[in-house]
């Protein structure tokens, strides 16, 4: 008896409180992070051995800069058509769980773009630091 009240009261803090919204708004909030990261590394490296000049590579990371954009305006644009609590705002779940979709989604192809772009390059050290 005491579990099955445990489950219920569970099943009415998701449902009833705004609490899942905030632990869902910070993974997302922590992917459009990454995503900055990921973006600002692939550019440097790329710089860095010249094939940001490549017009394919160049493409690619455009589309991982649209991507970043694309997570960063799915964060920011959950609070517009936010609902009210008592003294609280909080996310509007249906583009909240569209977002959490997204990133599952683009998680993989995020990474295997990246390496893809880094190639053997991470790998490269000078003799001399060695």
């Amino acid at each position: 008896m005491f579990l099955h009240n445990d489950a219920a009261m569970s099943r009415r803090i998701y449902i009833e409180t705004p609490a899942n919204c905030y632990q869902n708004h910070q993974s997302n909030v922590r992917f459009w992070s990454k995503m900055g990261l990921i973006v600002g590394v692939a550019s440097r490296i790329c710089q860095a051995n010249g094939t940001d000049k490549i017009p394919a590579v160049r493409e690619v990371l455009g589309r991982l800069a649209a991507l970043e954009a694309l997570i960063g305006g799915l964060v920011q644009a959950r609070f517009e058509p936010g609902r009210h609590g008592r003294r609280l705002r909080h996310a509007n779940r249906r583009i909240m769980y569209a977002a959490l979709n997204w990133c599952q989604e683009h998680h993989t192809e995020v990474v295997d773009t990246l390496r893809t772009l880094l190639g053997g390059y991470p790998l490269v050290m000078p003799a001399a630091s060695m």
